[in-house]
């Protein structure tokens, strides 16, 4: 593996983990603080004020993650290892999960403890993580399955046509005259 496989590697786990946090996070409070007025206002007294950007952002690196599994998936025939990367976005996931819920609430730690919210949300993280895991890992399926029936002038590299020419099924004449017929344009009304 090169350096900037393992590089890219760390990026989309990084994304996937941030994506993650996002959705666990949301969950949280969906599920501990089911009424919606009753979750904005917990929401706005925690500090919840810059969230929808943070969802954003996380959202946006969640999909630029799945870009890369996928386009590494094309280079590597070597299957992501569900064990693994459920672990390494659980151990970014948790602690980022954390780490924001302090800095919403300007890093009052026993308010942070003490919140249901956040326990739930700890555990959902790491939930959440091993579901990204296997989401990830079916992206990789399906992008290998699609490239292993794509045909193979799409996957040699070299072969496409040459800028120029023409690829033609049928002669021109044979899809003019199978072309249904139509009436001429109906005139502009005055």
């Amino acid at each position: 593996m090169t350096t900037h496989d393992r590089g890219a590697g760390r990026a989309a786990t990084l994304g996937a983990a941030l994506g993650g946090v996002a959705l666990a996070h949301c969950l949280a409070y969906l599920v501990a603080i089911p009424a919606g007025s009753q979750r904005s206002v917990h929401m706005a007294a925690t500090g919840h004020g810059t969230f929808p950007l943070f969802l954003a952002l996380a959202s946006a690196a969640a999909g630029a993650a799945l870009f890369e599994v996928g386009r590494r998936a094309m280079r590597s025939t070597k299957p992501l290892d569900l064990a693994a990367t459920a672990a390494r976005l659980a151990a970014v996931q948790v602690p980022a999960f954390a780490v924001l819920e302090l800095v919403e609430r300007r890093l009052d730690v026993g308010g942070t403890l003490t919140d249901p919210v956040v326990r739930l949300g700890v555990v959902l993280q790491a939930l959440v993580a091993l579901g990204a895991a296997l989401l990830l890992r079916g992206v990789e399926e399906a992008v290998r399955s699609v490239a292993s029936r794509a045909p193979r002038l799409m996957r040699a590299p070299g072969t496409f046509p040459r800028r120029g020419s023409t690829i033609s099924l049928a002669p021109r004449g044979v899809l003019l005259a199978s072309a249904p017929r139509r009436d001429p344009p109906l005139p502009l009304a005055a």
